[in-house]
């Protein structure tokens, strides 16, 4: 008899072996290589030139060259070479981009008095100071109402001038007893 172990669950007298688990493997990775390489096929980048309403695949110089006979003959596919050396440095980083910008802080000037603006003394985003003339008013309806007051100051001096006059008139009739103290 063999000298082979035998399972007492199983009805042949040696284990299978396992091939198919590794032919699986193999076949998956054997699938994943040929899903990248069609991906890469088919995703890379095509450059096509047109002419005369019919596209044409670009191709390298040396490909141009070996198929049409130099590379003075490509026509149009030629393209212009420039040899650079490698250097370490910084690259600018410029950015162009939409969007709005929002100051950190925003003050809001109120004037104390309306009117409109003749002159305005400083420039949007320019810093200031407290008591800084920011702008000028145009003072002429001020000059207007402060002319106007001024007028009624110098009337009412003048009658209270008038009310003194005549308050040492009857102050001096009523001591020559010549007018009555309750009609004064």
């Amino acid at each position: 008899m063999d000298n082979q172990p035998t399972d007492p669950r199983s009805d042949s007298p040696s284990p299978a072996p396992k091939t198919g688990k590794k032919k699986r493997l193999l076949w998956g990775g054997v699938a994943v290589i040929g899903l990248c390489a069609l991906g890469f096929v088919l995703l890379r980048p095509h450059s096509t030139t047109q002419t005369n309403g019919k596209h044409h695949r670009r191709h390298s110089t040396q490909q141009t060259a070996t198929a049409g006979g130099s590379a003075a003959n490509a026509g149009t596919d030629a393209q212009p070479v420039a040899v650079q050396t490698v250097e370490n440095g910084t690259m600018p980083v410029n950015l162009t981009e939409l969007g709005t910008v929002v100051p950190i802080t925003n003050v809001t000037v109120q004037t104390r008095v309306e009117g409109y603006l003749t002159d305005v003394l400083f420039t949007e985003g320019q810093h200031v100071h407290k008591g800084d003339l920011l702008a000028i008013i145009d003072p002429r309806p001020y000059q207007v109402l402060l002319d106007q007051y001024e007028g009624q100051l110098a009337r009412d001096k003048a009658e209270l001038d008038q009310a003194r006059v005549n308050n040492t008139r009857y102050q001096r009739l009523i001591k020559q007893d010549s007018i009555d103290a309750l009609t004064a």
